[in-house]
Protein backbone atom coordinates (compact mmCIF):
# COMPACT_ATOMS: atom_id res chain seq x y z
CA UNK A 1 0.00 0.00 0.00
CA UNK A 2 3.24 2.24 0.46
CA UNK A 3 3.11 2.46 -3.60
CA UNK A 4 -0.83 4.23 -2.95
CA UNK A 5 0.56 6.55 -0.66
CA UNK A 6 2.90 7.77 -2.70
CA UNK A 7 0.84 7.88 -5.91
CA UNK A 8 -1.65 10.05 -3.96
CA UNK A 9 0.53 12.29 -2.40
CA UNK A 10 2.13 13.11 -5.55
CA UNK A 11 -0.93 13.86 -7.40
CA UNK A 12 -2.60 15.25 -4.87
CA UNK A 13 0.17 18.01 -4.58
CA UNK A 14 -0.80 18.86 -8.73
CA UNK A 15 -4.49 19.19 -7.84
CA UNK A 16 -4.00 21.44 -4.88
CA UNK A 17 -1.47 23.72 -7.00
CA UNK A 18 -4.00 23.75 -9.47
CA UNK A 19 -6.83 25.16 -7.48
CA UNK A 20 -4.50 27.42 -5.91
CA UNK A 21 -3.70 28.84 -9.38
CA UNK A 22 -7.60 28.70 -10.36
CA UNK A 23 -8.33 31.24 -6.73
CA UNK A 24 -6.11 33.67 -7.81
CA UNK A 25 -7.31 34.23 -10.67
CA UNK A 26 -10.60 34.61 -9.50
CA UNK A 27 -9.30 37.42 -6.47
CA UNK A 28 -7.36 39.29 -8.86
CA UNK A 29 -10.43 39.15 -11.25
CA UNK A 30 -12.79 40.31 -8.67
CA UNK A 31 -10.43 43.31 -7.38
CA UNK A 32 -9.72 44.15 -11.23
CA UNK A 33 -13.87 44.56 -11.19
CA UNK A 34 -13.79 46.67 -8.06
CA UNK A 35 -11.48 49.02 -9.10
CA UNK A 36 -12.57 49.57 -12.52
CA UNK A 37 -16.29 49.95 -10.79
CA UNK A 38 -15.23 52.58 -8.57
CA UNK A 39 -13.15 54.21 -11.55
CA UNK A 40 -16.29 54.33 -14.19
CA UNK A 41 -18.11 56.94 -11.34
CA UNK A 42 -14.91 58.34 -10.27
CA UNK A 43 -14.84 61.33 -12.39
CA UNK A 44 -18.38 62.30 -11.66
CA UNK A 45 -17.89 61.87 -8.38
CA UNK A 46 -15.08 64.10 -8.30
CA UNK A 47 -16.88 67.15 -10.44
CA UNK A 48 -19.65 66.51 -7.61
CA UNK A 49 -16.88 67.00 -4.85
CA UNK A 50 -15.70 70.01 -7.07
CA UNK A 51 -18.79 71.55 -7.20
CA UNK A 52 -19.55 70.98 -3.72
CA UNK A 53 -23.02 69.03 -4.44
CA UNK A 54 -23.10 66.96 -1.60
CA UNK A 55 -26.74 66.00 -2.07
CA UNK A 56 -25.23 64.73 -5.72
CA UNK A 57 -22.43 62.63 -3.63
CA UNK A 58 -25.15 61.32 -1.56
CA UNK A 59 -27.30 59.60 -3.95
CA UNK A 60 -24.10 58.46 -6.27
CA UNK A 61 -22.72 56.65 -2.83
CA UNK A 62 -26.32 55.16 -2.33
CA UNK A 63 -26.77 53.90 -5.82
CA UNK A 64 -24.14 51.98 -5.72
CA UNK A 65 -24.39 50.44 -2.07
CA UNK A 66 -25.00 46.92 -2.32
CA UNK A 67 -24.98 47.16 -6.03
CA UNK A 68 -24.25 43.22 -7.16
CA UNK A 69 -24.75 43.76 -10.95
CA UNK A 70 -21.03 43.41 -12.14
CA UNK A 71 -21.12 40.16 -10.00
CA UNK A 72 -19.36 41.36 -6.14
CA UNK A 73 -21.47 43.31 -3.59
CA UNK A 74 -20.73 46.50 -2.52
CA UNK A 75 -20.65 46.95 1.32
CA UNK A 76 -20.18 50.56 1.63
CA UNK A 77 -18.78 53.37 0.00
CA UNK A 78 -17.38 56.69 1.00
CA UNK A 79 -15.93 59.64 -0.61
CA UNK A 80 -13.36 61.85 1.09
CA UNK A 81 -12.43 65.30 0.72
CA UNK A 82 -8.28 66.47 0.15
CA UNK A 83 -7.98 66.73 4.07
CA UNK A 84 -9.52 63.23 4.48
CA UNK A 85 -13.15 63.90 5.96
CA UNK A 86 -15.93 62.18 5.20
CA UNK A 87 -18.13 64.04 2.73
CA UNK A 88 -20.59 61.24 1.49
CA UNK A 89 -21.33 57.85 2.79
CA UNK A 90 -23.46 54.86 2.64
CA UNK A 91 -24.29 54.67 6.27
CA UNK A 92 -24.49 58.56 6.76
CA UNK A 93 -23.61 58.47 10.36
CA UNK A 94 -19.76 58.81 9.27
CA UNK A 95 -20.39 62.55 7.76
CA UNK A 96 -17.46 65.05 8.55
CA UNK A 97 -15.87 62.10 10.41
CA UNK A 98 -12.49 61.08 9.69
CA UNK A 99 -11.77 56.95 8.44
CA UNK A 100 -8.92 55.56 10.21
CA UNK A 101 -5.68 52.82 9.32
CA UNK A 102 -2.91 52.48 7.50
CA UNK A 103 -5.38 51.76 3.93
CA UNK A 104 -6.91 54.85 4.07
CA UNK A 105 -3.70 56.46 5.06
CA UNK A 106 -2.10 54.74 1.60
CA UNK A 107 -5.61 55.92 -0.50
CA UNK A 108 -4.76 59.58 0.80
CA UNK A 109 -1.74 60.04 -0.91
CA UNK A 110 -2.41 57.52 -3.86
CA UNK A 111 -1.79 58.65 -6.93
CA UNK A 112 -3.79 55.80 -8.87
CA UNK A 113 -6.13 53.46 -7.64
CA UNK A 114 -4.88 50.88 -5.44
CA UNK A 115 -6.83 47.80 -3.48
CA UNK A 116 -5.95 45.26 -0.76
CA UNK A 117 -7.90 41.69 0.44
CA UNK A 118 -8.58 42.25 4.33
CA UNK A 119 -10.47 40.19 6.74
CA UNK A 120 -13.81 41.73 8.23
CA UNK A 121 -14.88 39.79 11.20
CA UNK A 122 -14.40 36.45 9.61
CA UNK A 123 -15.53 37.87 6.05
CA UNK A 124 -13.39 38.32 3.24
CA UNK A 125 -13.11 41.75 1.83
CA UNK A 126 -11.61 43.67 -0.24
CA UNK A 127 -10.94 47.28 -0.24
CA UNK A 128 -10.52 49.28 -2.84
CA UNK A 129 -9.60 53.13 -3.63
CA UNK A 130 -9.50 55.68 -6.20
CA UNK A 131 -8.10 59.01 -6.27
CA UNK A 132 -10.94 61.97 -7.53
CA UNK A 133 -8.99 64.39 -9.85
CA UNK A 134 -9.63 66.52 -12.37
CA UNK A 135 -6.66 68.63 -13.01
CA UNK A 136 -6.40 68.99 -9.06
CA UNK A 137 -6.90 66.56 -6.74
CA UNK A 138 -10.13 66.64 -5.18
CA UNK A 139 -10.63 64.00 -2.72
CA UNK A 140 -11.06 60.00 -2.68
CA UNK A 141 -13.13 57.38 -2.80
CA UNK A 142 -13.36 54.01 -0.89
CA UNK A 143 -15.10 51.35 -1.37
CA UNK A 144 -15.40 47.62 0.61
CA UNK A 145 -16.57 44.92 -1.24
CA UNK A 146 -17.53 41.06 0.37
CA UNK A 147 -15.75 38.48 -1.45
CA UNK A 148 -17.99 35.81 0.62
CA UNK A 149 -19.21 34.84 -3.28
CA UNK A 150 -16.08 34.13 -4.83
CA UNK A 151 -14.54 32.56 -1.37
CA UNK A 152 -17.67 30.04 -2.15
CA UNK A 153 -16.31 29.57 -5.77
CA UNK A 154 -12.98 29.54 -4.41
CA UNK A 155 -13.70 26.98 -2.21
CA UNK A 156 -16.06 24.84 -4.63
CA UNK A 157 -12.78 24.83 -7.37
CA UNK A 158 -10.75 23.63 -4.64
CA UNK A 159 -12.82 20.88 -4.04
CA UNK A 160 -13.74 19.46 -6.93
CA UNK A 161 -9.83 19.57 -7.64
CA UNK A 162 -8.86 17.72 -4.48
CA UNK A 163 -11.74 14.93 -5.16
CA UNK A 164 -10.75 14.55 -8.91
CA UNK A 165 -6.98 14.25 -7.64
CA UNK A 166 -8.02 12.06 -4.83
CA UNK A 167 -9.79 9.40 -7.22
CA UNK A 168 -7.12 9.36 -9.80
CA UNK A 169 -4.23 8.89 -7.33
CA UNK A 170 -6.18 6.10 -5.82
CA UNK A 171 -7.08 4.37 -9.01
CA UNK A 172 -3.31 4.69 -9.89
CA UNK A 173 -2.31 3.69 -6.66
CA UNK A 174 -4.66 0.48 -7.05
CA UNK A 175 -3.65 -0.34 -10.64
CA UNK A 176 0.56 -0.10 -10.05
CA UNK A 177 0.14 -2.48 -6.58
CA UNK A 178 -1.67 -4.71 -8.42
CA UNK A 179 0.61 -4.75 -11.18
CA UNK A 180 3.68 -4.80 -9.15
CA UNK A 181 1.99 -8.24 -6.90
CA UNK A 182 1.96 -9.86 -10.41
CA UNK A 183 5.80 -9.05 -11.77
CA UNK A 184 7.16 -9.47 -8.33
CA UNK A 185 5.56 -11.39 -5.76
CA UNK A 186 4.17 -14.34 -8.10
CA UNK A 187 7.52 -14.97 -9.53
CA UNK A 188 8.76 -14.97 -5.61
CA UNK A 189 6.19 -17.21 -4.94
CA UNK A 190 7.02 -19.23 -7.74
CA UNK A 191 10.63 -19.51 -5.80
CA UNK A 192 9.58 -20.71 -2.73
CA UNK A 193 7.43 -23.10 -3.68
CA UNK A 194 10.30 -24.41 -5.46
CA UNK A 195 12.54 -24.00 -2.71
CA UNK A 196 9.98 -26.08 -0.22
CA UNK A 197 9.54 -29.15 -3.59
CA UNK A 198 13.54 -29.48 -3.37
CA UNK A 199 13.59 -29.41 0.54
CA UNK A 200 10.40 -32.15 0.65
CA UNK A 201 12.91 -34.25 -1.78
CA UNK A 202 10.92 -33.10 -5.44
CA UNK A 203 14.10 -32.17 -7.31
CA UNK A 204 12.01 -32.10 -11.06
CA UNK A 205 10.79 -29.01 -10.18
CA UNK A 206 11.43 -26.64 -12.56
CA UNK A 207 10.42 -22.80 -13.10
CA UNK A 208 8.71 -21.81 -16.26
CA UNK A 209 10.17 -18.70 -18.48
CA UNK A 210 9.14 -15.39 -17.15
CA UNK A 211 7.74 -13.04 -19.89
CA UNK A 212 7.64 -9.07 -20.72
CA UNK A 213 3.66 -9.38 -20.35
CA UNK A 214 3.67 -7.69 -17.23
CA UNK A 215 5.75 -5.01 -18.03
CA UNK A 216 4.02 -3.90 -20.97
CA UNK A 217 0.50 -3.57 -19.08
CA UNK A 218 1.99 -1.56 -16.38
CA UNK A 219 2.85 0.66 -19.47
CA UNK A 220 -0.44 0.64 -20.74
CA UNK A 221 -1.53 1.27 -17.18
CA UNK A 222 0.05 4.31 -16.68
CA UNK A 223 -0.33 5.76 -19.88
CA UNK A 224 -3.91 5.55 -18.91
CA UNK A 225 -3.58 6.98 -15.66
CA UNK A 226 -1.61 10.10 -18.02
CA UNK A 227 -4.46 10.28 -20.74
CA UNK A 228 -6.58 10.72 -17.74
CA UNK A 229 -4.96 13.06 -16.06
CA UNK A 230 -4.46 15.28 -18.48
CA UNK A 231 -8.00 15.28 -19.58
CA UNK A 232 -8.55 16.14 -16.13
CA UNK A 233 -5.95 18.76 -16.18
CA UNK A 234 -7.49 20.44 -19.84
CA UNK A 235 -10.88 20.08 -18.15
CA UNK A 236 -10.18 22.44 -15.28
CA UNK A 237 -7.91 25.05 -17.47
CA UNK A 238 -10.89 24.99 -20.33
CA UNK A 239 -13.48 26.54 -17.36
CA UNK A 240 -10.65 28.86 -16.25
CA UNK A 241 -10.17 29.82 -19.77
CA UNK A 242 -14.02 30.24 -20.30
CA UNK A 243 -14.12 32.42 -17.00
CA UNK A 244 -10.92 34.32 -18.24
CA UNK A 245 -13.24 35.21 -21.30
CA UNK A 246 -16.43 36.16 -19.58
CA UNK A 247 -14.22 38.67 -17.58
CA UNK A 248 -12.69 40.16 -20.76
CA UNK A 249 -15.83 40.47 -22.37
CA UNK A 250 -17.21 42.32 -19.57
CA UNK A 251 -13.92 44.49 -18.80
CA UNK A 252 -13.80 45.64 -22.62
CA UNK A 253 -17.73 46.69 -22.07
CA UNK A 254 -16.88 48.15 -18.82
CA UNK A 255 -14.13 49.83 -20.51
CA UNK A 256 -16.35 51.29 -23.34
CA UNK A 257 -18.84 52.16 -20.54
CA UNK A 258 -16.29 54.38 -18.91
CA UNK A 259 -15.21 55.83 -22.14
CA UNK A 260 -18.42 57.21 -22.82
CA UNK A 261 -18.80 58.12 -19.04
CA UNK A 262 -15.70 60.16 -19.44
CA UNK A 263 -16.51 61.68 -22.68
CA UNK A 264 -19.84 62.88 -21.25
CA UNK A 265 -18.46 63.82 -18.32
CA UNK A 266 -15.88 66.00 -19.58
CA UNK A 267 -18.85 67.49 -22.13
CA UNK A 268 -21.05 68.72 -18.97
CA UNK A 269 -18.02 69.96 -16.99
CA UNK A 270 -16.89 71.89 -20.13
CA UNK A 271 -21.05 72.98 -20.06
CA UNK A 272 -20.54 74.05 -16.40
CA UNK A 273 -17.71 75.91 -16.02
CA UNK A 274 -17.58 77.91 -19.63
CA UNK A 275 -18.70 80.46 -20.95
CA UNK A 276 -21.22 79.75 -24.22
CA UNK A 277 -20.21 82.86 -26.09
CA UNK A 278 -16.51 83.60 -25.21
CA UNK A 279 -15.21 80.10 -24.20
CA UNK A 280 -14.06 82.04 -21.25
CA UNK A 281 -14.26 80.52 -17.39
CA UNK A 282 -18.24 81.43 -16.84
CA UNK A 283 -19.15 83.42 -13.12
CA UNK A 284 -19.55 80.59 -11.32
CA UNK A 285 -16.39 78.54 -12.45
CA UNK A 286 -14.40 82.11 -11.75
CA UNK A 287 -16.12 83.04 -8.27
CA UNK A 288 -14.50 78.81 -7.27
CA UNK A 289 -11.38 80.37 -8.67
CA UNK A 290 -11.11 83.69 -7.08
CA UNK A 291 -11.84 81.95 -3.93
CA UNK A 292 -9.55 78.78 -4.23
CA UNK A 293 -6.64 81.11 -5.10
CA UNK A 294 -7.63 83.94 -2.70
CA UNK A 295 -7.05 81.31 0.14
CA UNK A 296 -3.87 80.33 -1.68
CA UNK A 297 -2.38 83.76 -1.30
CA UNK A 298 -3.73 84.03 2.68
CA UNK A 299 -1.82 81.21 3.35
CA UNK A 300 1.02 81.31 1.52
CA UNK A 301 0.84 85.65 2.09
CA UNK A 302 1.97 85.82 -2.17
CA UNK A 303 -0.21 89.04 -3.66
CA UNK A 304 -2.84 88.42 -5.69
CA UNK A 305 -5.25 91.37 -8.01
CA UNK A 306 -8.44 91.46 -9.26
CA UNK A 307 -9.37 93.66 -12.21
CA UNK A 308 -13.19 93.90 -13.39
CA UNK A 309 -13.35 95.35 -16.85
CA UNK A 310 -16.32 96.94 -18.86
CA UNK A 311 -16.87 97.70 -22.65
CA UNK A 312 -17.76 101.44 -22.64
CA UNK A 313 -20.99 102.32 -24.20
CA UNK A 314 -21.93 98.48 -25.26
CA UNK A 315 -25.68 99.26 -25.08
CA UNK A 316 -25.29 101.38 -27.37
CA UNK A 317 -23.93 99.43 -29.73
CA UNK A 318 -25.71 96.60 -29.39
CA UNK A 319 -28.63 98.80 -30.20
CA UNK A 320 -27.03 100.08 -33.17
CA UNK A 321 -25.24 97.01 -34.87
CA UNK A 322 -27.73 94.10 -33.20
CA UNK A 323 -27.43 91.37 -30.94
CA UNK A 324 -25.28 89.51 -33.68
CA UNK A 325 -22.34 91.88 -34.09
CA UNK A 326 -22.81 92.91 -30.41
CA UNK A 327 -21.69 89.03 -29.30
CA UNK A 328 -18.85 88.88 -31.82
CA UNK A 329 -17.63 92.10 -30.42
CA UNK A 330 -17.13 90.48 -27.08
CA UNK A 331 -15.95 87.33 -28.59
CA UNK A 332 -13.18 89.29 -30.20
CA UNK A 333 -12.48 91.06 -26.89
CA UNK A 334 -12.25 87.88 -25.14
CA UNK A 335 -9.74 86.76 -27.39
CA UNK A 336 -7.63 90.23 -27.19
CA UNK A 337 -7.70 89.68 -23.24
CA UNK A 338 -6.28 86.06 -23.77
CA UNK A 339 -3.74 86.79 -25.85
CA UNK A 340 -2.53 89.79 -23.87
CA UNK A 341 -2.48 87.63 -20.22
CA UNK A 342 -0.14 84.83 -18.75
CA UNK A 343 -1.31 81.37 -18.56
CA UNK A 344 -1.25 81.22 -15.10
CA UNK A 345 -3.74 84.25 -15.58
CA UNK A 346 -7.53 83.47 -15.00
CA UNK A 347 -9.95 85.30 -17.26
CA UNK A 348 -13.76 85.04 -16.99
CA UNK A 349 -16.92 86.45 -18.42
CA UNK A 350 -18.27 88.08 -15.45
CA UNK A 351 -21.26 89.00 -17.08
CA UNK A 352 -23.09 90.53 -20.06
CA UNK A 353 -19.61 93.37 -20.80
CA UNK A 354 -18.42 92.55 -18.31
CA UNK A 355 -14.89 90.52 -17.61
CA UNK A 356 -12.65 89.66 -14.77
CA UNK A 357 -9.20 88.90 -14.12
CA UNK A 358 -7.22 86.95 -11.51
CA UNK A 359 -3.60 87.94 -11.43
CA UNK A 360 -1.75 85.88 -9.55
CA UNK A 361 1.56 86.53 -7.47
CA UNK A 362 0.75 90.54 -9.20
CA UNK A 363 0.88 93.81 -6.31
CA UNK A 364 -1.13 96.66 -7.15
CA UNK A 365 1.04 98.83 -9.46
CA UNK A 366 1.90 95.72 -11.41
CA UNK A 367 -1.98 94.93 -11.44
CA UNK A 368 -2.73 98.67 -13.11
CA UNK A 369 -0.02 98.28 -15.63
CA UNK A 370 -1.51 95.10 -17.15
CA UNK A 371 -5.17 96.57 -16.70
CA UNK A 372 -3.65 99.60 -19.08
CA UNK A 373 -2.06 97.40 -21.11
CA UNK A 374 -5.55 95.46 -21.57
CA UNK A 375 -7.41 98.74 -22.26
CA UNK A 376 -4.92 99.65 -24.81
CA UNK A 377 -4.90 96.76 -26.98
CA UNK A 378 -8.74 96.99 -27.02
CA UNK A 379 -8.80 100.58 -27.73
CA UNK A 380 -6.13 99.61 -30.63
CA UNK A 381 -8.22 97.05 -32.08
CA UNK A 382 -10.64 97.43 -34.94
CA UNK A 383 -14.02 96.60 -34.60
CA UNK A 384 -16.35 96.29 -37.13
CA UNK A 385 -18.97 99.71 -36.86
CA UNK A 386 -16.97 100.98 -34.12
CA UNK A 387 -16.62 104.24 -36.18
CA UNK A 388 -20.56 104.57 -36.46
CA UNK A 389 -21.46 103.95 -32.87
CA UNK A 390 -18.91 104.69 -29.95
CA UNK A 391 -17.39 107.64 -29.13
CA UNK A 392 -13.93 108.68 -30.87
CA UNK A 393 -14.93 105.89 -33.23
CA UNK A 394 -13.04 103.36 -30.70
CA UNK A 395 -14.10 100.53 -28.54
CA UNK A 396 -12.88 101.16 -24.94
CA UNK A 397 -12.71 99.57 -21.56
CA UNK A 398 -13.31 100.78 -18.19
CA UNK A 399 -11.18 98.91 -14.98
CA UNK A 400 -11.45 98.70 -11.74
CA UNK A 401 -8.80 97.33 -9.79
CA UNK A 402 -8.61 95.58 -6.26
CA UNK A 403 -5.25 93.85 -4.75
CA UNK A 404 -4.25 91.42 -1.71
CA UNK A 405 -3.12 91.68 1.01
CA UNK A 406 -3.88 95.60 1.03
CA UNK A 407 -6.95 95.44 0.82
CA UNK A 408 -10.39 92.90 1.83
CA UNK A 409 -9.14 88.90 2.41
CA UNK A 410 -12.05 87.35 1.20
CA UNK A 411 -13.48 87.14 -1.90
CA UNK A 412 -16.39 88.96 -1.72
CA UNK A 413 -14.53 91.82 -0.12
CA UNK A 414 -12.26 91.76 -2.89
CA UNK A 415 -14.80 91.83 -5.27
CA UNK A 416 -16.90 95.08 -3.84
CA UNK A 417 -12.98 96.93 -3.66
CA UNK A 418 -12.81 96.08 -7.63
CA UNK A 419 -16.51 96.89 -8.67
CA UNK A 420 -16.06 100.17 -6.48
CA UNK A 421 -13.06 101.07 -8.66
CA UNK A 422 -15.09 100.23 -11.50
CA UNK A 423 -17.64 102.42 -10.54
CA UNK A 424 -14.82 105.46 -10.43
CA UNK A 425 -13.23 104.48 -13.35
CA UNK A 426 -16.77 104.90 -15.53
CA UNK A 427 -17.65 108.08 -13.65
CA UNK A 428 -14.83 109.90 -14.45
CA UNK A 429 -15.09 109.67 -18.34
CA UNK A 430 -14.59 105.70 -18.63
CA UNK A 431 -11.47 104.55 -21.19
CA UNK A 432 -9.47 104.48 -17.63
CA UNK A 433 -8.00 102.40 -15.16
CA UNK A 434 -8.96 103.31 -11.91
CA UNK A 435 -7.07 101.92 -8.54
CA UNK A 436 -8.73 102.92 -4.91
CA UNK A 437 -6.93 105.70 -3.20
CA UNK A 438 -5.05 103.92 -0.34
CA UNK A 439 -3.55 101.35 -2.44
CA UNK A 440 0.02 101.05 -2.86
CA UNK A 441 1.05 101.62 -7.10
Amino acid sequence: MWVVGIVWSAVLMLGIWGAQSQARQLREASAQQALQVLEAVALPTGVALANREFERLDTMVGTLEGDAAAGFNLMWMAVLDSEGRVVAHSDPSHFGSRLEGPFVAQALNAESSISLLSDDDGTPVLLAAVPLQSGLRWGTALGQVNLSAVEVQVRDHVIQALMASSMVALLIGLVLTQLLNRLLLKPLDQVRGMAQDIADGRTETRLAPAGQQEMDQLGHALNEMADRIVRQREHMEARVANRTQELKRANRALTGLNKQLNEAVEQLEQLARTDELTGLLNRRAFLETLDFELRRSNRTGSPLSLLLLDVDHFKFYNDTHGHPAGDRLLSRVSNVFQGRLRTIDRVARYGGEEFAVVLLDTGPGEAVCVGESLAAEVRCTDFVGAEESQPGGRITVSVGVATRPSRGCTAGELLEEADRALYLAKARGRNRVHLLPGEAA
